[in-house]
């Protein structure tokens, strides 16, 4: 698994987002990773709930995808 931030949910597996911002998905954690995009910013935190991952960055905003990581949108910051 690669180290980072980690987060799960049945609908989209495994999200996990290093500390450079390229975010990686698996099914399961002994499964093939790939990588999906990356973040804009540092990241601080993230959730996913349901198909809705949100990650929070160091320079203050919180991010919204709903397409598994593939296109982020700013809901709270600048």
């Amino acid at each position: 698994m690669p180290g980072g931030l980690v987060t799960w949910t049945r609908e989209l597996g495994i999200v996990v987002v290093d500390f450079e911002g390229a975010i990686r998905r698996a099914d399961e954690p002994s499964g093939e990773w790939r990588e999906i995009d990356r973040l804009d910013g540092s990241p601080a935190a993230l959730e996913a709930v349901g198909e809705e991952l949100l990650a929070a960055t160091h320079d203050a905003r919180v991010l919204s995808s709903r397409d598994g990581g593939k296109n982020w949108q700013v809901i709270l910051g600048q």
